[in-house]
């Protein structure tokens, strides 16, 4: 082993500046070594019980080797303060920052569209223009824009471009653009969208789009018409659609353009479809996966809009073209219609009756829009069903609608995706728009834009608007949190859940959001605290450590730095992330590139204790405590480092500090991830939580976590009621947890038994003794009892050791069902295996002493719509055995919802997932 340190400083495993493959070898063995002798004196004799001896091993390991009991006691010994929670306090607090934010977005829109309009009528047409395909002149990646910018100039982009000339924004515009973002450093692009297909945006980026056309984006529509429509779009799929244009079907070109007029619309529209030949039906008429009936107005959300999208993509043309069924049927949603193509073949006096009748029953306020496509359309009778040339005038005036005949089966889709210029206002606008939330084209993520349209002699020529990203706008909420019971949440003008603690982060969105439906209300921020709450507030009134290392280490000037695990690190000392929350404005903290000298001002402060209003308060306090972090860890790091990977510990207010010190993602908060989570939900009894087998994301392999709550300072002993303030971890190998494993159980390696392995109290097995060889780490992530061993999973199972319990995924518009492992004996005997209850821990250990016969196989059920679904094993239904090779992730029915159609913008689960808590 003397070759392993070459000289006066210890090398741990992936610590390697020289030759880090072969000493990784090496280590690795050294590791495995030393750590049975740590483990020695800690073995079971043969007369205790082993689950006792496991939990009095693991005990000792996170109390004396990571340090959380002299943590704890280091908080006992500080100060801390308690003060009642005053929720009017804390809702004004997040009101006025929100309302901040708002008003500064009004003021940049409103000031860019009074300069368009201004100088709009002095703009003249021109073919000479900068496109947004060019290369951006800039060194650095804008954070504010997340790709490069260029900040002195405004691109074009967008199929107007290849017209002849057009008008674009001049350099007055610019100037204006570039004054807002001057003013208000945080906002996001600023651009101009006009009716001739044009999108200017500053600043400047690269894109080479020749199909993004402002017309028909949402935010476009939603500022030219800004009333809620109810749009139902009728089809041809008549035998008359299968002729060609240019070698396209014409039935293609239709689909398109319906299409686009589905992708114009927000979830504050409601739409429907209708295909119609010799007979008319709607996209719902049928089983159907958004739950709508079969004139059922759908809310045009996102997952309503693909599933339409889908339907007319499977459009085939066939038969013969009959109004009159298809505009009745277009009636019955009591919404706006269009129609096109084909000789109708029914009576047209029939036709005009039918519909003069039907919207008189509606007080004639229907609109209908028609669209001819092709040379052999009849114009005759789209122009009067358009016009409604025979309708009630005792029901009211009718709103005459348009024929547009199509000649040139290309410009279709413009036509009747411009349909909403029919509706749009005269008049001009002084409340600017916030758009329905959607996801960035051009990868600023969830985002809502504040738009206003603006006009030339009454007539609209396009639409003004800046971004605002939901992950800033929403920040204070999203890390809101100031006591274990109080959170808060955001709803829209119709009751929608813009942020809320169960839904996705923002920041973590990749794709358009899902809507969930509360109770209608005005927009609201909502704080919720328990009643008599009490915050609990640490007090420091000296700092005995003085030195500050900020994670940023590629900003550090003079850090001690070696390469761990594939990492720039430091074993010098530990190194501390101070993630959003931490900060007064964690919106600017969430988009800001960190400077060198950022980083001398974070010293500075925490190191000086000069004065800084860039944090919240107590920050300065968890930034001292956190630190004897290092005393815990350096007087031992060569021994701690050899059985573990990483320590750190993390506090509520967002400090978070790590050993070895490395670079974490900006955007960290301990808070919300698994392992603080996990400890949190352990906390009771004081229990120490476990993680299941992932991917570390420094290139150490795969690892387990073990964590523990801190709790607030207190003197005579604590309570389960004590307020958690933070929680401490440790990362360590696979193999290391089986060495514990078999120092208390003894039985796991004897030959008469077949072995041992480790499950939580979700069923995730943990480690077992098939992995201790295997070469790919990865196959054992995410393994659930039931795949891995389901013979011991049935028996569990029949005798209510472990119920299924699950919980709601609104990003995956599903019901997730899991495991609960839970058990008040400390041992139960089966008669193929005996389970141990690890006390005081979320693990259990299984004695396997042989297979049942049935171990090798999983059951299967067929339920109705034609899903196959592996599934547990409750008696109460009938199964076919299938190979294990067979058993993979299990889907079942949920239960009806009391609101079960998506249609009115309630969450359906057709089917629910198994999956992890």
């Amino acid at each position: 082993m003397a070759s392993i340190v070459e000289d006066s400083k210890p090398q741990f495993p992936g610590h390697n500046p020289v030759n880090s493959l072969g000493t990784h070898v090496i280590m690795l063995r050294y590791y495995a070594l030393l750590l049975l002798v740590l483990l020695h004196t800690s073995s079971s004799s043969s007369s205790e019980d082993p689950g006792s001896a496991l939990t009095g091993i693991l005990e000792k390991f996170v109390n004396e080797g990571l340090g959380v009991q002299k943590m704890q006691d280091h908080l006992d010994r500080s100060t801390f303060d308690t003060s009642p929670v005053v929720p009017h306090t804390l809702l004004n607090t997040l009101a006025d920052s929100l309302s901040k934010k708002f008003s500064e977005r009004v003021a940049v829109v409103r000031g860019l569209r009074d300069k368009v309009e201004e100088v709009w009528g002095s703009l003249l047409k021109t073919t000479s223009f900068k496109k947004c395909c060019s290369d951006v002149n800039a060194k650095e990646i804008g954070s504010n824009f997340q790709q490069k910018v260029d900040r002195e100039q405004a691109c074009n982009h967008g199929p107007g471009l290849n017209n002849n000339s057009s008008k674009y924004p001049n350099k007055n515009i610019v100037d204006v653009m570039k004054e807002n973002l001057y003013q208000y450093p945080s906002i996001k692009f600023q651009y101009v969208g006009t009716e001739e297909g044009v999108t200017t945006v500053f600043p400047k980026f690269k894109t080479c789009s020749s199909t993004y056309d402002p017309r028909f984006r949402p935010w476009y529509v939603e500022a030219a018409t800004p009333e809620p429509k109810d749009v139902v779009v009728v089809i041809d799929v008549s035998g008359s659609m299968n002729a060609t244009y240019k070698g396209t079907k014409l039935m293609k070109i239709a689909q398109e353009a319906a299409n686009t007029v589905i992708a114009t619309l927000t979830a504050n529209d409601r739409v429907g479809v209708v295909s119609f030949s010799d007979a008319a039906n709607s996209a719902t008429g049928s089983v159907n996966q958004i739950k709508c009936q079969k004139t059922e107005l759908a809310i045009a959300t996102p997952h309503n809009k693909k599933y339409f999208k889908s339907f007319i993509n499977g459009l085939k043309g066939e038969g013969e073209t009959y109004y009159k069924p298809a505009l009745s049927l277009a009636f019955d949603f009591f919404s706006k219609i269009n129609a096109r193509d084909g000789q109708p073949t029914d009576e047209r006096t029939r036709v005009l009756s039918m519909i003069s009748q039907r919207n008189a029953v509606l007080d004639n306020s229907v609109v209908i829009l028609t669209y001819g496509l092709g040379e052999l359309v009849d114009d005759e009778v789209l122009t009067k069903i358009a016009q409604q040339s025979n309708y009630n005038v005792s029901a009211g005036e009718i709103k005459e609608g348009v024929y547009t005949k199509v000649s040139n089966p290309s410009n279709l889709r413009f036509e009747m995706a411009s349909f909403y210029n029919f509706f749009g206002k005269s008049g001009r606008l002084t409340d600017p728009i916030f758009t329905v939330p959607y996801f960035d084209a051009f990868g600023l993520g969830l985002i809502s834009s504040v738009c206003l349209p603006f006009y030339y002699e009454s007539k609209l020529q396009g639409v003004t608007c800046v971004d605002i990203s939901m992950s800033d706008l929403l920040s204070d909420v999203a890390f809101f949190g100031r006591t274990d019971s109080s959170y808060a949440f955001i709803i829209d003008s119709v009751g929608r859940l813009l942020m809320h603690p169960l839904l996705p982060s923002p920041q973590s969105i990749t794709d358009d959001p899902i809507f969930l439906q509360v109770m209608p209300n005005n927009f609201s921020v909502c704080v919720v605290t328990v009643e008599s709450d009490i915050e609990t507030t640490l007090s420091v009134k000296s700092n005995p450590y003085q030195t500050f290392l900020y994670h940023r280490l590629d900003l550090e000037e003079n850090s001690e730095k070696c390469e761990y695990f594939g990492a720039t690190a430091t074993i010098a000392q530990s190194t501390v992330l101070l993630s959003p929350i931490a900060f007064e404005k964690p919106y600017l903290q969430v988009i800001k590139e960190e400077t060198v000298q950022d980083v001398k001002q974070y010293k500075a402060y925490f190191e000086n204790e000069i004065g800084s209003s860039l944090f919240k308060e107590f920050v300065y306090e968890y930034v001292v405590v956190s630190a004897y972090l290092d005393e815990l860890v350096l007087d031992q790091a060569h021994e701690l480092l050899d059985s573990a990977v990483w320590a750190y510990v993390g506090f509520k207010v967002g400090v978070f500090r790590l050993y070895p010190g490395t670079r974490l993602n900006q955007e960290y908060d301990a808070t919300k991830r698994p392992w603080y989570k996990r400890a949190v939900a352990q906390k009771e009894g004081t229990s120490i939580a476990f993680s299941i087998p992932y991917e570390d994301a420094f290139g150490a392999g795969a690892v387990i976590t073990m964590s523990k709550t801190i709790l607030a300072g207190r003197s005579g002993g604590h309570v389960n009621t004590d307020p958690v303030v933070g929680a401490m971890g440790l990362d360590f190998k696979m193999d290391a947890f089986y060495v514990f494993l078999t120092d208390a159980f003894p039985a796991c390696l004897d030959p008469s038994n077949v072995g041992c392995f480790i499950i939580d109290d979700a069923g995730f097995v943990i480690m077992h003794h098939d992995w201790l060889n295997l070469k790919n780490r990865q196959d054992v992530y995410n393994i659930h009892i039931s795949q891995k061993e389901p013979g011991v999973a049935r028996t569990l199972i029949e005798n209510t050791v472990m119920i299924q319990t699950g919980c709601i995924n609104h990003e995956q518009l599903l019901h997730q069902y899991t495991w609960l492992v839970s058990m008040q004996n400390t041992t139960l005997s089966f008669r193929n295996f005996v389970i141990y209850n690890i006390r005081k821990t979320n693990l259990f250990v299984v004695v396997l002493r042989s297979r049942s016969e049935d171990t090798s196989d999983c059951h299967m059920t067929s339920l109705q719509s034609g899903f196959s679904v592996f599934v547990g094993w409750p008696s109460v239904l009938g199964y076919h055995a299938f190979p294990a090779s067979q058993c993979g992730i299990w889907f079942l029915f949920c239960c009806d919802f009391e609101c079960d159609t998506d249609c009115n913008g309630c969450l359906h689960f057709d089917f629910i997932i198994f999956g992890m808590l």
